[in-house]
C-alpha cells in the first residue's frame, strides 16, 4: 500500500503508543475493580449492580447520538482551524445535553419513587434497590453531560486523552472501592452504586475544567452562548441515535434478562466472562478509535488513498487480535481462577462464544466506523434495528435450552449480517468516491 501523506495518519503512531500504556493500565484497573467489588459486597450484589448498569447505559444513546452528530462537523473544523465554529457546536452539545438528562431524571426518579419498576432489579437478600437505583440513576446522567468531553478529545486528535482520563476516572473508583474494602463498613447495594457512579462524575467535572483551561482552551464552550442553538440543535442526526439505541439494546439488555430468568450469581458468571473478553475489544479498539477523526477527515477531503490504507492497517491489526483471542480463551478457565477465585464457575462453552462475539463486532466496526464518519449510515441503522429487534425474543428463547451462554448465541445470530453487509458497503462506497 503507498505511503500516504494524510497528517492524521502521520501522527496516528505517537496517539497509538500513549494510548496502549493507558488503555493497558485501565484493563488492569477493570480486573482489579470486579474483584474488589466482589470481594466487599458479594456474587448477589455484583449481579445485581451489574444489571443497573446495563440499564443505565441505555440512555448513553442520547450522549453519544449528540456526540457522533456534532463529531465529523467538530473534526472537519478543527482541520481548518475555525475554532469560534467548535465552540459554537460544543456549547450547543453541553446545553442540549443539559437539558435531556434533567428531564430525564426528574421523570425516572418519579417512576422509582411512585412504582414498583425498582422491583425489576430486586434480588433475593438485597435491600435497599429503590434509594440505589434512584441515586445511580441521578448521578449517572450528570456524568454522561461531563463525559461529552470524551467526544471532543476524539474529535480534536486528542484520543489518548480520553484513555489517560478513563484511567484517572477508574483509579478514583478504585481507591473509593479500596477504601470501602479495609473499612469496617457492612456492604450493600447503596454503597457499590454510589462508588461507581459519584466517583466518575466528580472525575469528569475536574477533567472538564481542567481541560477547557489548559489544551483545549481554544474550543472552551460558552456555557450560557445560546447563539444559533436551535440551527445547531437540527443538524442532529436521528440515525446516530438509533444505531446507538440499538446497539446499547443489543449489548445491555443480557444482564437483565439474566437477572430475570436465572438469578444474580449468573449475571456476575456472564458479566465476569464478558469483561474478560472484552480485553479483545479494547485492544482492537485502542487502534480503531482514533481512525473516525482520521476517515472523517479523508473522507472530507477525498482522500481515497488515506482511507484504503486506514482500512488495510486495520485489517491486519485485527488479524493479530484473532490471534490473542484464541490463547485468551485456552487459558481462560485459568485467568478466572486466579482473577475470582475458584468457586464461581464458568462454561467453557460461554466463553469460547464471547471471545466469537467480541471478534465479530471488532470486525464489522472497521467498515462501521468508516461509515459512520463518512455519514453513510443507511444501510448500518436498519441492520442494526433487525439485530436489536430480533435479539430479546432471541434471548429468552434460547436461554431456556443453554442458559446464559444461549443469550451471547442470541447476540452473535443478530450482528452476523453486518458482518457480511457492512464490507460489500466500504466497497461500494469507494467507487462512488470521486477523487
Amino acid at each position: 500500500m503507498a505511503e500516504v501523506n494524510n497528517e492524521g495518519l502521520r501522527k496516528l503512531k505517537g496517539v497509538l503508543r500513549l494510548s496502549f500504556i493507558y488503555k493497558g493500565a485501565n484493563v488492569l484497573l477493570s480486573f482489579l475493580l470486579v474483584r474488589y467489588t466482589i470481594q466487599f459486597a458479594g456474587e448477589e450484589i455484583y449481579g445485581v449492580w451489574a444489571t443497573i448498569l446495563s440499564f443505565l447505559t441505555w440512555f448513553s444513546v442520547i450522549e453519544s447520538g449528540v456526540s457522533n452528530s456534532f463529531r465529523n462537523q467538530i473534526t472537519a473544523y478543527f482541520s481548518e482551524r475555525n475554532y469560534t465554529a467548535i465552540k459554537k457546536h460544543i456549547s450547543a452539545a453541553y446545553q442540549i445535553l443539559t437539558f435531556i438528562y434533567f428531564s430525564l431524571a426528574i421523570f425516572l426518579i418519579a417512576v422509582i419513587i411512585t412504582t414498583p419498576f425498582y422491583t425489576l432489579f430486586q434480588s433475593d437478600n438485597i435491600t435497599n434497590t429503590q434509594t440505589a437505583l434512584t441515586i445511580s440513576v441521578l448521578f449517572y446522567f450528570i456524568y454522561f453531560i461531563f463525559h461529552y468531553l470524551n467526544n471532543v478529545l476524539l474529535a480534536t486528535h486528542n484520543a489518548e486523552k480520553d484513555y489517560l482520563f478513563l484511567l484517572i476516572q477508574n483509579a478514583v473508583v478504585l481507591l473509593f472501592l479500596f477504601i470501602l474494602n479495609q473499612s469496617e463498613i457492612e456492604a450493600n447495594l447503596l454503597l457499590v452504586c454510589t462508588a461507581y457512579t459519584f466517583s466518575p462524575l466528580v472525575s469528569w467535572l475536574v477533567l472538564n475544567i481542567l481541560s477547557y483551561k489548559t489544551f483545549l482552551q481554544k474550543v472552551q464552550p460558552k456555557v450560557f452562548n445560546y447563539h444559533k442553538k436551535i440551527q445547531l440543535f437540527k443538524q442532529l442526526n436521528p440515525s446516530f441515535f438509533i444505531i446507538q439505541l440499538f446497539t446499547i439494546l443489543i449489548y445491555s439488555t443480557d444482564n437483565i434478562i439474566i437477572l430475570n430468568y436465572l438469578d444474580g450469581v449468573e449475571v456476575t458468571k456472564y458479566n465476569v466472562s464478558f469483561k474478560y473478553f472484552n480485553i479483545i475489544t479494547v485492544l482492537f479498539n485502542l487502534v480503531l478509535v482514533p481512525y473516525w477523526a482520521i476517515f472523517s477527515e479523508a473522507y472530507y477531503k477525498k482522500d481515497k488513498h488515506s482511507i484504503q490504507y486506514g482500512i488495510h492497517r486495520l485489517l491486519k491489526n485485527w488479524t493479530i487480535v484473532f490471534i490473542i483471542s484464541i490463547v485468551l480463551v485456552i487459558i481462560s478457565p485459568y485467568v478466572y481462577s486466579i482473577w475470582i477465585g475458584k468457586e464461581i464457575n464458568i462454561p467453557y462453552s460461554l466463553s469460547i462464544l464471547m471471545a466469537f462475539s467480541a471478534l465479530l463486532t471488532s470486525w464489522f466496526n472497521i467498515f462501521g466506523y468508516y461509515l459512520k464518519s463518512a455519514n453513510l449510515l443507511n444501510l448500518q441503522t436498519k441492520l442494526l434495528s433487525f439485530a436489536g429487534i430480533i435479539n430479546i425474543p432471541l434471548s429468552i428463547l434460547l436461554i431456556s435450552y443453554f442458559q446464559s451462554t444461549g443469550v451471547i448465541l442470541a447476540t452473535i445470530i443478530s450482528i452476523l449480517p453486518l458482518s457480511i453487509a457492512l464490507p460489500l458497503q466500504y466497497r461500494n462506497s469507494l467507487k462512488n468516491l470521486r477523487l
